[in-house]
């Protein structure tokens, strides 16, 4: 938001571009290429259906492959011998008389004339699973620190935290960067992840990306990382009565002593402080301007104090005994995850398993026939195929030399 700034955010969220999967007009758009789709094929499949239920004797659909004059032998003879190599290729033959004259269709890869209507099938099917994901699924994201664990998920869409129904706790967060120091380019980044249910951990895995968890449905993806928290802070005790400075390390967890009647314990850490209309809040979670409240307890009396690594005169601690400096923070790594949950996958799963079979049939299953049509003194072969013809052409032509030599017998 504070890089495109508010009303572009405003904008962007009412079109639902944050999140563009799950939106109406997404759904709305598949709904109606689907619908286009079915359509374009109701229209053209009974042609592809009529090569199962009305074959074609017409041999002059057919490229002429051989003609044999039977001068010497008899037509029944030859059409014997040529059907059964054919049959041997192509399967038995439809058969079909027609004025006194028989004709043979021999014909193989017929499913080759449904390849593209497979493939629409399978497209149908992904925008079922594309749709049910997208209706009974989710999108979300969880930020962790390590050690910290959390039962909801941020919904962009609805705008709130919505329960997992179980803890997700990131044990360790880590990032390796390339050596180049100037670059500061992350190499690897991967999170230790534990689920949580009814207080015990029933799955651990560590995660990167491309490698997430999945529990009960619900995936969790590496998205990103950073630092935000705190193990501990730094600080630099100036005593204001001349003693020397010296240094304490402060966590989250424990008070400590600076003196025999002064300690001081950390309230809160604010790892990128912003103040707006009175209220404190972190502007991101990277350490751009760390800022910690810390108490300082003498006695009955507690003091708290804003001290600030970046501007350490600013909220200085006063007049007090010492000059408490935020000098460092030893980070806590945060680990960013997309909680994902789809229904739909396995059903797109099957679509593109059905998507491959029809372009695998559409692209190398051709609808190959021969026609064999028998005069009184001739035999007339010819054939075609829907697709690869110079292939066609060549099987054919090694057919008919078989055949020749056959009839020669």
């Amino acid at each position: 938001m504070y890089e495109i700034g508010l009303k572009a955010y405003n904008i962007f969220d009412k079109a639902q571009l944050f999140d563009m999967y799950h939106s109406w007009w997404f759904i709305a758009l598949i709904t109606l290429f689907a619908i286009n789709l079915f359509l374009c094929s109701i229209k053209r499949i009974p042609n592809a259906l009529k090569f199962y239920t009305h074959p074609s004797f017409d041999h002059s659909n057919g490229k002429m492959l051989k003609k044999i004059d039977c001068l010497n032998s008899s037509v029944e003879t030859s059409v014997e011998k040529l059907n059964k190599i054919l049959s041997q290729k192509f399967g038995s033959p439809l058969i079909k008389n027609e004025n006194g004259e028989k004709c043979y269709l021999f014909q193989k890869g017929r499913i080759g004339r449904l390849g593209v209507y497979i493939t629409h099938t399978s497209i149908f099917i992904i925008f079922i699973g594309a749709i049910i994901g997208s209706i009974a699924g989710f999108k979300g994201y969880v930020s962790l620190l390590e050690g910290e664990k959390s039962s909801t998920y941020w919904d962009a869409n609805k705008k709130r935290e919505i329960p997992l129904g179980f803890d997700i706790k990131c044990e360790k967060a880590y990032v390796e960067y390339y050596t180049d120091i100037r670059s500061r380019m992350p190499k690897d980044w991967r999170s230790e992840l534990s689920i949580i249910k009814d207080g015990k951990v029933v799955k651990k895995k560590t995660i990167e990306v491309n490698d997430p968890l999945e529990y009960n449905g619900i995936v969790f993806y590496q998205s990103s990382f950073g630092e935000g928290g705190v193990k501990k802070l730094i600080l630099t005790i100036q005593p204001r009565d001349g003693r020397k400075p010296f240094v304490v390390e402060l966590d989250s967890q424990e008070e400590v002593k600076i003196d025999d009647e002064t300690k001081i314990r950390l309230l809160r850490f604010v790892p990128d402080f912003v103040i707006s209309d009175g209220e404190i809040f972190s502007k991101s979670e990277e350490l751009v301007n760390p800022a910690a409240q810390i108490e300082i307890i003498k006695g009955n009396e507690r003091k708290s104090q804003w001290i600030f690594q970046k501007y350490p005169d600013f909220h200085s601690t006063g007049k007090g005994e010492y000059n408490i400096i935020f000098s460092s923070v030893v980070p806590k790594n945060r680990t960013g995850l997309q909680v994902a949950k789809d229904p739909g996958v396995n059903v797109v799963w099957l679509g593109c398993v059905v998507m491959l079979l029809g372009l695998y049939i559409s692209f190398f299953v051709p609808h190959k026939r021969i026609w064999v049509k028998c005069t009184d003194s001739s035999i007339l072969v010819t054939g075609t195929t829907s697709k690869n013809k110079p292939s066609f052409e060549n099987e054919a032509g090694l057919l008919m030399d078989e055949i020749e030599r056959s009839l020669k017998c």
